[in-house]
């Protein structure tokens, strides 16, 4: 399968899924408006797209997605014998967003809404100093090693095959001997639903960004501290940086 993919394919194009990890423990914790929201959001799959040829590569929603909303109302009494009226909504919208890299050049250009500002990127890409395992497992017909990376205090198990060896995967994720099948942060699981290996060569055009970009440290820092005071409550930063807080 390398002699094959070196001897012949051009580009790969991937589709990820994106879920929410989410434990029982924080679930129950949620009020019931919220758990309601947040379970109807779970069962919404998120779709992505990542292309890759000649060490470019655009992670990007997938091109048929769309906008949803989901709406449950019910209606309860309450100790005085009065009905309240109640509604759980879980709300995805479209927005902006992709992650585009180049790996000759150390180049990172995005574009994402988090904690509802829309923001324009443009960085290095991300040094995640993976330490590789003994671990292996097949992950849709490939054999694949885990790697652990344990950058920004946090921990990020990645699953990779050297079966495509390209330094590509999901999102801001790359730098291992191969292309990334799984991912997980803590917070969030991408998994690769389906793979192509192409033989003509996918021509990716490198977006135009405004003048003024910031970078992915700057972007964060923002969004923290948009977060902490809409919500008042102060978040660590190693609980927070690979967590999304955008709408789609």
């Amino acid at each position: 399968m390398l002699f094959s993919f070196l001897g012949n394919a051009q580009s790969v194009k991937v589709t990820y899924s994106e879920k929410k990890i989410i434990s029982q423990e924080r679930l129950d914790a949620m009020p019931s408006d919220v758990r309601g929201a947040t379970l109807a959001e779970m069962k919404i799959p998120k779709l992505f797209d990542l292309e890759y040829s000649d060490g470019i590569s655009i992670y990007q929603r997938e091109k048929n997605a769309k906008d949803f909303k989901y709406r449950s109302e019910s209606t309860t009494i309450d100790e005085n014998g009065n009905a309240v009226n109640s509604s759980i909504i879980a709300d995805q919208k479209i927005t902006p967003f992709f992650y585009y890299k180049e790996l000759k050049n150390d180049l990172m250009l995005f574009k994402l809404t988090n904690s509802n500002i829309n923001f324009d990127g443009k960085d290095k890409l991300v040094q995640w100093n993976w330490e590789i395992t003994d671990e292996n497992k097949i992950i849709n017909g490939y054999k694949c090693k885990k790697a652990v990376s344990k950058e920004f205090n946090g921990k990020f198990i990645a699953w990779f095959t050297e079966d495509i060896p390209i330094k590509a995967g999901p999102e801001k994720f790359d730098g291992l001997h191969g292309l990334i099948l799984y991912i997980n942060t803590g917070f969030i699981e991408f998994t690769a639903e389906k793979i192509e290996i192409l033989t003509e060569e996918i021509i990716i055009v490198k977006p135009i960004l405004p003048s003024k970009t910031v970078t992915f440290s700057e972007m964060f820092d923002q969004a923290s501290k948009k977060f902490e005071k809409d919500t008042k409550i102060r978040t660590k930063k190693e609980d927070g940086i690979f967590m999304r807080t955008e709408t789609y």
